[in-house]
């Protein structure tokens, strides 16, 4: 197996040409990402013919204390078959994710998609000197969902992850979007009990830069975070919340982005929680 080394120092932050903010209003939000966001999402790996191939994207949470990955799952139950996931720790270091794993079957007739994973303290220490676990309180349960919402799409796209070198250069993608109307629910038979959907427009701009950039293909981005971002009143610093776990992109007559909503997965977390301190 060859060396490789992962570098994850670059940044692409992409918003849609039908959001318009104010420069200075961008740059904060390309800071929050940077700053509160991008420390708690993770990039997975599977090791195929001895090279590691980018597999997923998930975000880190802290949960009365105990540490957990969530993910899709289609993205982790690659363990069913006996292959490991792993994250990228130091240079020509990967380590498997170790935990128990919680899975929904997938299934066309519902379209839930997510997994739980209650990592091992081993693991924990590792990630905590990389990574950060996101607070509880950082989530929210989106209300008004089908109104113009600012959110972010978080996560590594595979397109976006060079492993042809001696070195895996990982460059993280964040969109900047809107919450969608009804339509797509209703196109796609997506339950908003359960999903948001938002736009997924196939041209944006960098929020650097300014200037007009393609978005990638989103596979990697699966099991990444999606997130509400806001300001309480102009002027002041944006507020943010995990809304929900990526799962997939339509491209039919609607180009949109899929999440589960965020409580499916934590009212599990917190169900396995309160089964563990009821056991004698």
């Amino acid at each position: 197996m060859r060396n490789r080394v992962s570098l994850s120092s670059k940044l692409c932050v992409i918003r849609t040409n039908k959001i318009y903010i104010l420069k200075e209003e961008l740059r904060k939000i390309s800071e929050l990402i940077e700053t509160e966001i991008t420390p708690c999402t993770l990039q997975l790996f599977q090791l195929i013919d001895s090279e590691f191939i980018s597999q997923g994207s998930a975000v880190l949470i802290e949960i009365e204390g105990e540490n957990w990955l969530l993910t899709a799952s289609h993205v982790s139950n690659c363990h069913k078959d006996g292959k490991e996931l792993f994250f990228q720790y130091i240079t020509n270091e990967f380590l498997s994710i170790a935990g128990i794993f919680g899975e929904t079957p997938i299934s066309d007739k519902s379209q839930i998609d997510f997994a739980i994973i209650k990592l091992e303290p081993k693991c924990v220490d590792k990630l905590k000197n990389i990574k950060r676990f996101l607070n509880p309180t950082k989530t929210c349960l989106l209300q008004d969902q089908f109104q113009k919402q600012m959110m972010v799409i978080c996560g590594l796209p595979s397109e976006a992850t060079d492993t042809t070198t001696p070195q895996i250069i990982s460059v993280g993608n964040y969109y900047l979007t809107n919450t969608s109307n009804q339509k797509p629910y209703n196109y796609y038979n997506f339950n908003p009990d359960n999903f948001i959907i938002v736009d997924y427009a196939g041209k944006g701009f960098d929020l650097k830069t300014d200037n007009k950039k393609s978005t990638h293909e989103p596979y990697g981005m699966s099991g990444g975070g999606l997130w509400k971002i806001w300001q309480n009143n102009p002027g002041e610093d944006y507020q943010y919340c995990l809304a929900g776990i990526l799962t997939e992109k339509r491209k039919g007559k609607y180009h949109v982005i899929i999440a589960n909503k965020i409580n499916l997965p934590l009212d599990k977390i917190y169900e396995s929680i309160t089964t563990h301190n009821k056991r004698p």
